[in-house]
């Protein structure tokens, strides 16, 4: 037996992770599994088609886990939140969710698209308030806040497609809310 203790002795592979072969192996790993997890999950497009061949053995293993799964029961409309703030000279002005850049900041639009979901709904009226209280501070010119802020709800029903491609609906709008200012 050798001087080393049970904690100090090495196994194949944690010695092979100490050369630069091992390392240079794992880093391989690391790049073609994190395609084959990737590449496969990404929504079809043309680009998407172009490259499947790379993570074909992926899919093959089982890693795909098509966009469709989400789809089933698709929503029924387009949502939105918008208010509308108005100043003790007559003027208004609309607010609508921040836009992000289309890269970076489509992760951030997410979390402002979950808030509009969840705002909008009768459930969380409790919020209403705060939220319109917000958007007066962030529409506000300097030190004026709008007097009045009002919360509406759009939406769009959304048609399956036709033959002539997307039907034209009607945008609904709904008044649910409205913050008066300390001075309104």
């Amino acid at each position: 037996m050798s001087g080393l203790d049970a904690t100090e002795r090495t196994d194949a592979h944690t010695a092979l992770i100490h050369t630069r072969v091992g390392q240079a192996v794992v880093a391989v790993l690391v790049v073609v599994m994190s395609v084959w997890i990737v590449g496969p999950n990404l929504p079809a497009s043309p680009a998407r088609d172009m490259v499947a061949v790379v993570w074909s053995p992926a899919v093959n293993a089982g890693f795909e886990q098509n966009w469709s799964v989400f789809s089933p029961n698709p929503r029924a409309q387009t949502l939105e939140v918008v208010a509308v703030a108005e100043f003790a000279d007559g003027t208004t002005t609309e607010w609508r969710l921040p836009e992000f850049g289309p890269v970076i900041g489509a992760y951030r639009t997410y979390r402002w698209r979950k808030w509009q979901e969840r705002v909008r709904l009768d459930s969380n009226a409790r919020y209403w308030d705060s939220s319109a209280a917000w958007i007066a501070r962030d529409v506000a010119r300097g030190d004026e806040l709008p007097v009045r802020v009002r919360l509406l709800r759009r939406w769009r029903d959304l048609e399956p497609l036709t033959a002539d491609g997307i039907a034209d609906t009607k945008l609904n709008e709904f008044e649910f809310h409205v913050w008066e200012g300390a001075d309104g």
